[in-house]
């Protein structure tokens, strides 16, 4: 088997990331426990053959000059990953700005290697235009940060580190295997949106880690082409297959979905506040029960990852219209919550409040940040659709319409009827009846009404 290989791009001053000891003040040799090479090493043993190549001094006796410049080239030119190990040094270098990095860029923009950017230092890394590789909008945190606050919390981000490049690894193979087999009639699939100047989405190239969002992509192993960033606002979204799934209850039936997209999470404050800053909208300061966390226009800068509360639906629908998406409908939303299978909860039939935020596990908070609770998360990789907060759909409140629905056969056309109400679906911080957290519970919120447990996710139709 050809083997995986894989070209490890830094400044030599940070070359202590590659060893596997390193000397204390008093100059004894210890071991470095940022070694990445080794434990890269190590996890991708069972991964079939890997090859790694890095331009040490002392391993490659390259000192410079036009013969060193011409090894790196080739090793670009042959590598089927590109690690990106980046620290100020690595962005001050003329070199890797200029030469090196354009050149995997151009490669990785071809199809022809996989980039991995793995931020290990703090460091101006904006300045590198690697937007396309990153896959979670806002700043990735450094693994050297997560060292200094907690040994476990850098053992954490490290193990996401080797989940993103197994993938890679795995993409490489696949590929490889895709090209040497007989070319298949695939079915259609549904249309992704372009990445033209002015659309709302682009998809996602890569896998950057800030460590809790690859940690759901891994979790799951939702494919990079399955996932969009929408670029006004930054949510990612995943693409729910088109297809039928089991809807309902006292017996589930069969309804048949269109392919959508739909947040990994619901809309956060920090996102929230992008809006009321470019649109003037009201900001979510008033609540009719319990006090709102947003006050004078802001809110705790602790919060900024939380989910946006003290939104009505005319708010949520204001919000996705500036994002140049749309809030789901409660079917959109229940398949992406249940999966195909007709599953009680997100995660399987058996109630455990551990899995979600709920008034038995909350203490003295209320909401969770977003990316919370991974482990009840959805067969798509879609978290907290039951608890944190409850979630605005696009539909009007019928108690009759799933009657009807069931009656038609799941056809998805049958009209509902238009009230004064409109549907939230997924359970809250605020309740402990496992009634509501379930995946087919239905809601219909007094109209006007602003509460400090609902928020919204947002989807998108493809183009």
């Amino acid at each position: 088997m050809e083997p995986v290989r894989i070209f490890i791009s830094y400044a030599h001053a940070n070359s202590i990331w590659l060893r596997e000891t390193v000397r204390d003040r008093a100059g004894t040799l210890e071991r470095n426990p940022r070694d990445l090479l080794t434990y890269w090493r190590n996890g991708l043993q069972f991964e079939g053959e890997v090859e790694f190549w890095h331009d040490r001094d002392e391993d490659e006796g390259l000192q410079g000059g036009d013969l060193w410049r011409k090894r790196i080239f080739e090793q670009i030119d042959r590598a089927d990953v590109g690690v990106l190990l980046i620290t100020q040094e690595f962005v001050q270098s003329a070199f890797i700005r200029r030469e090196e990095l354009p050149r995997m860029v151009s490669r990785a923009e071809r199809g022809e290697m996989e980039l991995l950017p793995v931020l290990v230092e703090p460091a101006e890394w904006e300045e590198l235009e690697l937007a396309s590789f990153q896959l979670t909008p806002g700043r990735p945190t450094p693994l050297l940060q997560f060292l200094s606050e907690h040994e476990q919390h850098f053992k954490t981000a490290m193990l996401e580190v080797l989940k993103s490049l197994k993938a890679k690894v795995r993409r490489v193979r696949q590929r490889r295997d895709g090209a040497s087999a007989p070319a298949k009639k695939e079915p259609l699939a549904p249309a992704k949106p372009p990445a033209e100047p002015g659309k709302p989405a682009a998809p996602v190239s890569s896998v950057i880690c800030r460590p809790d969002m690859a940690s759901v992509i891994s979790r799951f192993g939702i494919p990079a082409d399955r996932l969009m960033v929408n670029e006004k606002d930054g949510s990612v979204l995943v693409l729910v297959s088109e297809g039928e799934f089991l809807a309902g209850e006292n017996p589930p039936f069969k309804v048949r979905l269109p392919a959508y997209y739909i947040g990994l999470t619901t809309v956060t404050n920090a996102q929230y506040a992008r809006f009321v800053k470019e649109t003037g909208h009201r900001a979510p300061e008033g609540a009719d029960l319990r006090p709102p966390k947003w006050k004078g226009g802001g809110f705790p800068d602790e919060l900024a990852d939380h989910p946006v509360a003290c939104v009505d639906w005319v708010d949520a629908s204001a919000y996705c219209c500036w994002a140049g998406l749309r809030l789901p409908s409660e079917l959109e939303w229940e398949k992406a919550s249940r999966g195909i299978d007709g599953r009680e909860y997100p995660w399987d039939n058996a109630w455990d409040a551990s899995k979600c935020r709920n008034a038995k596990n909350r203490g003295s908070e209320e909401t969770a940040p977003v990316l919370g609770y991974p482990e009840g998360a959805s067969t798509w990789g879609c978290l907290q659709m039951s608890g944190n907060v409850s979630e605005w759909c696009e539909d009007c409140f019928d108690a009759e319409y799933y009657q009807r629905l069931r009656k038609a056969g799941g056809d998805i056309a049958t009209a509902s009827s238009q009230t004064n109400r409109h549907v939230s679906r997924g359970g809250s911080w605020i309740w402990d009846d496992f009634w509501n957290f379930r995946c087919a519970a239905r809601f219909s919120p007094t109209p006007g009404i602003v509460n400090t447990w609902v928020g919204f996710r947002p989807a998108m139709t493809p183009k």
